[in-house]
């Protein structure tokens, strides 16, 4: 059965074989939602014999595999008096000071990336049978730290998994060439993951942005007196261990100190519950011919929490009021499919497939979301909806029954292979 949100929620050693259709038969089936291809993914299933026990364990690192060359103190202030000169304006920075420089030379890219991010897999899997029956059941877990914000939990992925994929022979009688066997199997997979992301692919205030184009001149830490400046002007500003951080000069808009931006008191998680289930029959009718039933149900809830305290990174970045948000997706996706299958070759060089059956299927999908601000406290576990206390006028809701939709698909299909000596 087709199944929304892509394949991750998938562990990948439960994978047994991944198979793309791109051909005209393909699309012969499956309409106009085989435009682009169609990907059929297999998981493992069970084999007869003793029962089989593997136990698998992995840990790695990640590291960025390369830095972008950017400029040191010196050469930053020799380009900025280029630029002042070329604006008409004199050099902001005399030759001797900079000749004579011995102040900060921050590599933001150093102190940005997270060095040597962990990844741990853990899978167990069991698998047997008999010739009547046999069955798959694995567990997997997975952590990942992102190497931009994974060591301050911003960056983040975790994922839980659980299958149980196991086949029963009902009966099985090769006295006769009709109705002679029956085959029952179901297949069900849980996943539970949770995610945290920083923005991407912005060269405009995002953490990279500010780690490539921020100064070298400015330290990752104000000193004492600095900082007890900053304080005093913004109460809020960002600060670690008693340490405040740099502001950024002006000029630099929505640039910010990124050690900063990952100190933020704020935090926002995704998270995602997903079932999917499939119950098929397939009985031999006649010797080549096959009727084959089946039922699969993809049920998915997924939602968002998150929460942000007052803090100042700069002119353009601050957060002036605290604040909460939560939303809540559920969506379910079942189908049904009902095809017969006739495989016969005549005089040993004629093959002939046909397949003929019927498919239904429904979509139906909702989601409630709210936000409000003015959190009653600093503590992160208080962070919650009903932990705000803004007038009602500022909170806001959304989804509800307004938020449901549907769609429906019913359709009936046919194929014919024929082909002379397998050419």
């Amino acid at each position: 059965m087709p199944v929304s949100g892509g394949i991750n929620y998938l562990n990948p050693t439960d994978i047994e074989s991944v198979e793309i259709l791109k051909d005209a038969a393909s699309a012969a089936i499956y309409g106009s939602r085989a435009a682009n291809g169609v990907v059929l993914v297999t998981t493992k299933g069970g084999k007869a014999g003793k029962s089989t026990v593997n136990y698998d364990f992995s840990y790695g690192w990640q590291n960025p595999w390369r830095k972008k060359s950017v400029l040191n103190a010196k050469e930053y202030m020799t380009i900025m008096n280029e630029a002042q000169i070329n604006d008409g304006n004199l050099p902001r920075y005399s030759a001797d000071y900079i000749q004579n420089y011995n102040g900060p030379d921050t590599d933001w890219q150093d102190e940005t990336f997270n060095y040597d991010a962990p990844v741990m897999q853990h899978q167990l899997s069991i698998n047997g049978g008999s010739d009547k029956m046999t069955y798959f059941l694995s567990v997997g877990y997975f952590k990942q730290e992102g190497i931009v914000g994974g060591n301050y939990g911003r960056s983040n992925y975790e994922r839980l998994t659980a299958r149980s994929n196991s086949t029963y022979t009902v009966f099985e009688d090769n006295s006769r060439n009709f109705l002679n066997k029956l085959n029952v199997g179901v297949n069900i997979g849980y996943t539970r993951d949770t995610s945290t992301g920083i923005e991407t692919n912005s060269e405009y205030g995002s953490i990279l942005g500010s780690a490539i184009a921020f100064s070298p001149l400015v330290a990752p830490y104000a000193t004492e007196a600095e900082g007890a400046e900053i304080l005093a002007a913004h109460p809020t500003a960002v600060t670690k261990d008693g340490r405040v951080f740099s502001l950024p000069p002006s000029g630099f808009q929505e640039l910010t100190n990124p050690l900063a931006q990952l100190n933020r008191p704020s935090s926002g998680k995704n998270n995602s519950d997903k079932l999917v289930g499939s119950f098929y029959a397939e009985l031999d009718i006649l010797p080549g011919l096959k009727f084959r039933t089946s039922l699969g149900i993809d049920l998915a809830f997924w939602g968002y929490d998150g929460y942000g305290y007052e803090d100042y990174l700069g002119t353009m970045t601050h957060t002036d009021q605290s604040y909460v948000t939560s939303q809540m997706n559920r969506g379910m996706r079942w189908q049904a499919e009902n095809y017969f299958t006739y495989n016969k070759t005549f005089a040993e060089v004629h093959n002939l497939n046909i397949v003929l059956g019927q498919s239904a299927s429904r979509y139906e999908s909702r989601n409630l979301g709210g936000s409000d601000s003015q959190l009653f406290d600093q503590n992160p576990i208080h962070a919650h909806i009903d932990s705000a206390i803004a007038p009602e006028t500022e909170s806001s809701v959304w989804g509800g029954n307004g938020g449901v939709t549907h769609t429906s698909l019913a359709s009936y299909f046919g194929r014919i292979d024929y082909n002379y000596a397998e050419r």
